[in-house]
């Protein structure tokens, strides 16, 4: 047997553990945020999201190498989509690997009520339907476009070609879906066990640090809507827009139609820190980071 070949199945045995346990929190976390939609959802307001909404993970187009990358993009078949298509349903469980190229893709479960589940927005270099290809489990959301999105797609069958000849894409899924793991778990512990206010300002604490980048600013508009966050907290309109009131009249947030600024990270970030029941595992990262970093 090959070397590669042994390494990639080696790894994908270590990938469907993980990619399992991905599924289970996803479920979890889902279950808590669910809300009855507006009557405007069909005009499309919902779909327009900054990229990496509640998902901070990097891609495995970001983790692979330059050469593998390049090699990656030369196989498969490529699918445009026009913002907010369905590009594919809850429950299916075709064998494939889908990843992100151009625009994004709004990770939801849609309820035949009316109602619906938001997870996350995947973006560019980002994948789904690991549960599928590792897992053989129903993928768990209903998946719509958010921009012009184009999508690079492997079978099963390509997907094990191409791991038996550059084995790092089975460590640059692993390493993806555990930062999501561990940032899914985050969330759900925050859904548990703080207020609703608290909620919100994590929310929106990660949101600006994910958008600022390695920029120093401490003032951050951020790409999201309201809509986007009531939908994800599981709350009406009337309500998000008094907890956000609140944040506003502390001088933390400025809220303008729709839209959503954080006026001081550092203010903000001290404001949570009052208000946690427990130690957010960014506090601890940084408080371990080796220095020079």
């Amino acid at each position: 047997m090959k070397i590669g070949t042994r390494a990639a199945r080696r790894g994908t045995a270590i990938a469907t553990h993980w990619v399992s346990l991905l599924f289970f929190i996803l479920r979890n976390v889902s279950s808590r945020v669910c809300f009855r939609l507006y009557k405007h959802w069909q005009s499309g307001h919902l779909f327009r999201m900054i990229f990496g909404f509640n998902n901070y993970s990097p891609g495995v187009l970001n983790i692979l190498s330059a050469d593998a990358r390049e090699a990656l993009l030369a196989i498969g078949r490529r699918f445009s989509f026009s913002d907010g298509q369905l590009v594919q349903s809850r429950g299916h469980v075709a064998l494939d690997l889908a990843i992100v190229l151009k625009g994004g893709l709004r990770m939801m479960t849609l309820g035949a009520d009316g109602s619906a589940l938001l997870t996350a927005v995947f973006g560019p270099g980002q994948q789904i339907n690991e549960v599928t290809l590792f897992a053989k489990a129903a993928r768990t959301h209903d998946v719509v476009a958010v921009g012009e999105t184009e999508l690079l797609t492997l079978t099963q069958t390509e997907y094990q070609r191409f791991s038996e000849q550059h084995p790092e894409i089975v460590h640059a899924l692993l390493v993806s879906n555990v930062h999501r793991v561990h940032q899914l778990v985050e969330a759900l512990n925050d859904l548990r066990a703080l207020p609703k206010a608290v909620v919100l300002a994590r929310v929106l604490l990660k949101n600006a640090r994910h958008q600022r980048g390695t920029s120093s600013t401490n003032c951050v508009e951020l790409g999201l809507t309201q809509d986007d966050v009531a939908m994800f907290l599981g709350v009406s309109r009337a309500y998000l827009n008094k907890v956000l009131g609140g944040l506003s009249e502390l001088g933390l947030i400025k809220v303008s139609y729709r839209k959503i600024a954080v006026l001081d990270l550092t203010a903000l970030e001290t404001w949570i820190q009052d208000h946690l029941t427990y130690d957010p595992v960014e506090l601890f990262e940084a408080r371990d980071a080796p220095a020079g970093k």
